[in-house]
């Protein structure tokens, strides 16, 4: 039997998932960063929130964000699949 699948999804558990490629992380770390510091993530998106800053990344972006925040000093509060 063969099922036919939409572009750049796949059925698992009788559910429609993303690929796992398609996937994007929000990336939290405590505070507003600062001009010189989005310098430094200029290959991600940005957003600013309530004494935060969060990075959007795809999935192989994941850990070198995570290691920008370490290499910074930085406080990371959270990391979760951005909607």
């Amino acid at each position: 039997m063969w099922v036919m699948t939409p572009p750049r999804q796949t059925l698992i558990m009788g559910k429609w998932s993303r690929l796992v490629a398609d996937v994007r992380y929000a990336v939290s770390f405590k505070g507003v960063a600062s001009p010189t510091l989005r310098a430094a993530f200029t290959d991600y998106e940005l957003e600013d929130g309530v004494g935060m800053t969060t990075v959007r990344c795809t999935q192989e972006a994941v850990r070198p964000v995570l290691a920008r925040i370490e290499e910074f000093g930085l406080v990371l509060l959270d990391v979760r699949i951005a909607d």
